[in-house]
């Protein structure tokens, strides 16, 4: 189950890469790449909640949200403590186009 995650991850980054994205499979070890990317990436919701919650309730970060990403549907799930949803619609309008651009 482990090797099968980071062999995703791996995948993932890989294709990021290939469309000309900056990106790095790092596993678990977030804390040796902070300040490096401004994107993370979970490998399912249970995992992004407890980063949300540890990054940004505890941490103090600024959350753009979760996307979802389909060929027909762009979705940020939000927090229900934001004050303002600005960053999560930024977000999601900068994921359309990048679809867009193929």
């Amino acid at each position: 189950m482990v090797d099968d995650s980071m062999e995703e991850g791996e995948l993932i980054a890989s294709v990021l890469r290939s469309k000309g994205i900056v990106a790095e499979h790092v596993g678990i070890t977030i804390e040796e790449v902070i300040g490096e990317y401004s994107v993370i990436l979970a490998p399912d919701g249970m995992s992004g909640n407890i980063l949300f919650r540890a990054l940004v309730l505890v941490g103090g970060w600024n959350s753009w949200g979760a996307p979802l990403l389909t060929n027909e549907l762009v979705y940020v799930d939000s927090s229900r403590s934001n004050k303002s949803f600005e960053r999560q619609i930024a977000l999601a309008s900068a994921l359309v186009s990048l679809i867009k651009k193929g």
